[in-house]
C-alpha cells in the first residue's frame, strides 16, 4: 500500500507540473508585461507558422526601426491585429508602411503608431494552437479537471499513507 501512495503522489505531481507547462508559456509573459497573440495566417511563415504565439511589448514610437516586426491593430471594431513587417516610417506622421513577409506588396493601409500593440519580442512555434484551446469553456474545463484529479490522487494516497503508519 505504502508503494501505491508513493505513485499516486507522482502521479498528481505530474498533473500538477503539466498544468503549469501548459499556462505558464501564456501567463507569466503577461504578468511582465507581454501581450501574446496567436498567428492565424502564413503572411509571415517564413518566421512565425500558423500557430506560433508571439510576444509583443509595447514601445515608443522612436524606438521602432524599420524592419522591426510589430502587431497592430487592423479593424478599430473587432480589435483584429496583424503581426507584419515594417518597410517604411513616416516619422513626421507616425505611421507605417507594413507588409506580410510572404506577401507580394505591402499592406494596403498606413499603420498608426496608435494602432501598434507592440514590438514581437520573442516568439514559441506551434504553442498558440495548445493556447487557444485554453481561452475556451472546454479548455478551461479540461485543466480544471486536471487540477481535480491531481488534489483527488493527492488525498487518495494520503490516506493510504495514513493507514499504513496504523
Amino acid at each position: 500500500i505504502l508503494n501505491i501512495s508513493k505513485i499516486m503522489n507522482v502521479i498528481g505531481t505530474i498533473l500538477i507540473i503539466f498544468v503549469i507547462i501548459l499556462t505558464l508559456p501564456t501567463a507569466i509573459p503577461k504578468m511582465v508585461g507581454y501581450k501574446a497573440y496567436n498567428i492565424l495566417t502564413e503572411s509571415m511563415s517564413n518566421i512565425y507558422d500558423v500557430g506560433t504565439i508571439v510576444y509583443l511589448r509595447e514601445v515608443e514610437f522612436e524606438e521602432i526601426d524599420s524592419g522591426d516586426v510589430i502587431g497592430f491593430v487592423i479593424n478599430e471594431k473587432s480589435k483584429n491585429i496583424a503581426v507584419h513587417r515594417i518597410v517604411d516610417i513616416d516619422k513626421e506622421k507616425q505611421t507605417f508602411i507594413t507588409k506580410g513577409d510572404m506577401n507580394e506588396s505591402n499592406d494596403a493601409a498606413e499603420v498608426s503608431y496608435q494602432n501598434v500593440e507592440g514590438v514581437v519580442k520573442f516568439y514559441l512555434p506551434i504553442y498558440g494552437n495548445i493556447a487557444k484551446n485554453f481561452g475556451t469553456i472546454e479548455g478551461k474545463i479540461f485543466i480544471g479537471m486536471i487540477l481535480v484529479v491531481a488534489i483527488v490522487v493527492w488525498i487518495i494516497a494520503e490516506k493510504l499513507r495514513v493507514q499504513v503508519k496504523k
